[in-house]
């Protein structure tokens, strides 16, 4: 069994989705490396990871806005695929089974629901408590 563990700023709001008559949550995630090639040319290369969150609570989505950093962990998968020139690409994707909210919100400052992870349980404590807001 593979696991992955990602932290990343999400690169659009989360969208809600039903698929067979159950809830998903779809975001994604960057992950920009940079480094030298070699010939000494500085590279940018980015890595988007598509997600994949199954719940019944979809509240949780109003919270997954673009420039929000998240720790997520789940099970990987690639998909396979031509784009629109004919090309084969891959995409990386991961049904998510934990995702906690870190630090500020990139596009928004001074919102009292942008406390760091250890001030705020993750979103799955947050599905099991009766009481909370989500």
């Amino acid at each position: 069994m593979l696991k992955i563990q990602i932290i990343g700023h999400l690169g659009q709001d989360a969208k809600i989705n039903e698929v067979n008559g159950k809830n998903v949550i779809n975001y994604s995630v960057a992950d920009t490396q940079r480094f030298k090639n070699t010939d000494g040319t500085e590279v940018e290369k980015t890595i988007w990871v598509n997600l994949q969150q199954w719940t019944e609570n979809t509240k949780v989505a109003s919270y997954l806005t673009k420039g929000r950093l998240v720790f997520v962990e789940g099970y990987p998968s690639v998909k396979t695929f031509k784009n629109k020139d004919g090309v084969e690409m891959a995409s990386l994707n991961v049904r998510v089974t934990n995702c906690q909210l870190l630090g500020k919100n990139a596009t928004t400052e001074g919102n009292n629901d942008n406390a760091p992870v250890n001030e705020m349980p993750s979103l799955e404590e947050h599905l099991e408590d009766k009481t909370s807001p989500f």
